[in-house]
């Protein structure tokens, strides 16, 4: 099962915050998603080995996604586990050396041709890429969060992730619904 990964503790946090904290859920079923897909991006990168320290403050970007954008930084104002994060909003205009700053970056509802621009930009940085897109995989993203079954699942590309000295940690793999060595 999918959030095997999360404890019972943080299960009933994240659904107390996504309902009360950012708003009533189903009054706007993107803003929902959006919700998920923040929060369940967040928790992956704490499964995920850098080849260096990533500082003091991890740099966590969207790209060209203002909503997705927006819950981020109501997520991360609310600190916790995820006080030394910092959210940067970034799109096609963003320089190279922008994008290379970011430990992770996200992309939201984004043209496909897009994740590839980025990710020729970036050369072997090791930033983790995430979005969820038929086809992000194959265009150089790391993790791809899907709907199964009426749950947010997700696929892992660890070739991809290899190329930018990305490793994941054994229990995301195994929650993964598919894994691209």
């Amino acid at each position: 099962m999918v959030f095997s990964l999360f404890g019972l503790r943080y299960r009933l946090c994240l659904i107390a915050s996504l309902i009360f904290g950012l708003g009533a859920v189903g009054a706007n079923p993107t803003l929902d998603q959006d919700k998920v897909l923040a929060a369940m991006a967040l928790r992956v990168t704490q499964f995920v080995e850098y080849p260096d320290d990533v500082g003091e403050v991890f740099a966590f970007g969207v790209f060209a996604d203002r909503q997705l954008f927006t819950v981020l930084q109501a997520i991360l104002a609310e600190g916790g586990q995820f006080s030394n994060y910092r959210a940067v909003y970034l799109d096609e205009r963003s320089s190279v050396e922008q994008l290379r700053s970011l430990d992770a970056l996200l992309f939201g509802n984004v043209d496909i041709s897009k994740v590839s621009y980025v990710v020729s930009r970036l050369s072997t940085r090791p930033i983790l890429l995430m979005g969820a897109s038929g086809g992000f995989l194959e265009s150089g993203g790391m993790v791809n969060f899907i709907k199964r079954n009426k749950r947010v699942a997700f696929e892992i590309n660890a070739r991809q992730a290899a190329r930018h000295r990305i490793e994941f940690r054994a229990q995301l793999l195994r929650l993964a619904v598919r894994v691209i060595d």
